[in-house]
């Protein structure tokens, strides 16, 4: 772990010698981590910390008074040392038959070593040998040491190294994939995630953003940063809740002991005027519940809900159809004036947070629970929230990514609760993007600099993040959001990105053949051999370790029947 503070043996070699006079070990490691004896260690040294193969080599003519000891660190030369003792036949530096001492030392100044693997060869290597042999038997590899090396360099400096001891590359997780690729990636393997998960990602995303993003924010005033600032305070306590939480989510006493102390240490505790984000869900699917303490004197609450998911309750939500092909939906619920003994009920949050461990459909939350909260049926907040100017109609998810989409969502209904207009509100929201852009391109310019290189799929969703950057930009320029600076400092960012993401070289051998034919026959062909036939699927493949970043398994939808007669033996056109 360290080197000696005094140098130390590492072996004896002749036990038959008087060492009355001399030491009790012919090779020392200096404290330096130089390998030598007489003072002679060389200029290669060892490394505190790491194992390392050492290798000493005696050889040479007794005749000729010619002997030379010889010293390697991993296969380097360290000390060459000629001395006349060297030359005595069965002296010091002859080894006995039947033993040697390794680390032997009489002295009790001198500190010891622990060793893996040791060798004895009847014949003198040369310099060649001995590297030609450094990495034979051996069970320390410093090939594998410099990869593992290389790999620490690299979590140290990645954009999530705060969250990770591992981190993945920004790219890979859930949060950037359900930003950018919500339009993308319906049906595939991306979807799902945990809301726990994405919401430490985007808490330390937007700390980061206030302050990285300032050019964008040129527009906000001092009163709408303050704002935002407090935002930061909100999602922070929402981190440790949602860890809480998704323990909590196991069922049986941790959830019993969840309530409790939810009630004890985040309802009791929340004074006039704040705000407190709790993550929540029915059935499996995420929502996400927002309490605001009013502070009219009154010590009643604010409830809302969030809810993303179009096929998980959003029905229950005002839409709308004017803008032309689209439906966007109210996606927060507002109960406004609910007295503290309804809200700070332990029963109403047992059975709450009980219904996301439970196989049921969201009218348990919409028609059971919510309308307790108003003595009103859950129409009279329906239609109440829709006369409320911070609640907007935005368009719902396309893909399964609830999870983040519920915390986007919460960021834009508390921007607007805050006092932020509209354009305000969608400014914030392309300045998101580009912080996570801003992530991606750190962790490209990683990538480069240790000469690592970009799957085919991930170079794809760097490529969605750019596009999708590039096209909110145009919208803000639009809105004249964005002035001509502004726009030109986007530009340069995606050029830079999309010029590091093109150097990097693929890690992947994708196939270069045509797609071949789709066959549908029964001729009695074994499916095993049908593989070859799609060559380009190996692009599907992921060979990353995705745990701790997966969240609850998603229900294949129910699509319309298909009538497989009508379907033809082979496809002629793509």
């Amino acid at each position: 772990d360290k080197l000696p503070k005094k140098a130390f043996f590492l072996a004896s070699f002749n036990d038959k010698v008087d060492r009355t006079n001399f030491s009790p070990g012919e090779v020392q490691v200096y404290p330096d981590g130089g390998v030598g004896f007489f003072g002679i260690k060389g200029l290669t040294k060892l490394k505190p910390g790491r194992w390392a193969r050492v290798v000493i080599t005696c050889g040479g003519g007794f005749e000729s008074n010619s002997r030379v000891l010889t010293t390697y660190i991993n296969g380097k030369k360290c000390a060459k040392i000629a001395k006349p003792v060297l030359n005595q036949r069965d002296g010091r530096f002859a080894m006995a038959c039947s033993h040697i001492r390794l680390f032997h030392n009489e002295k009790k100044a001198f500190e010891k070593a622990q060793v893996r693997y040791v060798e004895v060869r009847g014949q003198c290597y040369s310099e060649e040998k001995v590297k030609e042999n450094n990495f034979t038997n051996r069970i320390y590899s410093a090939y594998l040491e410099e990869e593992e090396e290389k790999k620490r360099k690299l979590f140290s400096a990645l954009s999530l190294q705060p969250l990770y001891k591992k981190p993945p590359p920004i790219w890979m997780h859930p949060a950037f994939c359900a930003e950018f690729g919500d339009a993308y990636l319906q049906g595939t393997g991306l979807e799902g995630g945990s809301l726990s998960v994405c919401l430490h990602v985007f808490d330390m995303m937007f700390k980061n953003m206030l302050s990285d993003q300032k050019g964008l924010l040129d527009t906000l005033g001092d009163d709408e940063l303050q704002e935002l600032d407090g935002l930061t305070t909100i999602f922070g306590n929402a981190v440790s809740l949602s860890k809480q939480h998704a323990i909590a989510m196991k069922g049986g006493q941790q959830l019993v002991a969840f309530v409790r102390k939810f009630r004890i240490q985040h309802l009791e505790g929340l004074a006039e005027g704040e705000t407190m984000l709790i993550p929540g869900g029915c059935g499996g699917k995420p929502y996400v519940y927002i309490l605001e303490k009013l502070d009219d004197y009154s010590d009643n609450y604010r409830f809302v809900i969030v809810n993303t998911d179009p096929h998980w309750g959003l029905d229950y939500h005002l839409c709308s159809a004017q803008v032309q092909p689209k439906l966007k939906f109210k996606q927060v619920i507002v109960f406004d004036d609910i007295p503290p003994e309804k809200i700070e009920q332990d029963a109403f949050w047992s059975l709450l947070f009980l219904l996301n461990t439970r196989r049921v459909g969201p009218s348990k939350v919409y028609d059971w629970l919510l309308p307790y909260l108003i003595d009103l049926p859950l129409e009279h907040a329906v239609s109440n929230t829709g006369d409320l100017d911070e609640v907007d109609f935005r368009s719902p998810q396309r893909s399964q990514m609830a999870y983040y989409r519920v915390i986007l969502e919460s960021m834009h209904y508390l921007m607007r609760r805050k006092g932020l207009s509209l354009e305000q509100a969608k400014t914030v929201s392309f300045a998101v993007r580009s912080q996570y852009l801003s992530m991606a391109y750190n962790d490209l310019r990683i990538f480069s600099s240790m000469r690592m290189g970009l799957s085919g799929s991930d170079f794809r969703l760097v490529e969605i993040a750019m596009q999708q950057v590039a096209y909110a930009s145009v919208k803000q320029s639009k809105r004249e959001l964005l002035v001509a600076k502004q726009l030109a400092d986007v530009k340069r960012r995606l050029d830079e990105t999309n010029q590091l993401a093109m150097n990097l070289p693929c890690t992947e051998q994708l196939s270069i053949d045509p797609p071949a034919k789709i066959r549908l026959d029964d001729k009695g062909l074994a499916a095993k051999s049908q593989w070859n036939w799609q060559p380009l699927f190996d692009r599907l493949l992921r060979k990353e370790n995705v745990d701790g970043l997966a969240g609850a398994p998603i229900q294949i939808p129910a699509y319309v029947p298909i009538d497989y007669l009508q379907i033809k033996q082979s496809v002629s056109t793509f």
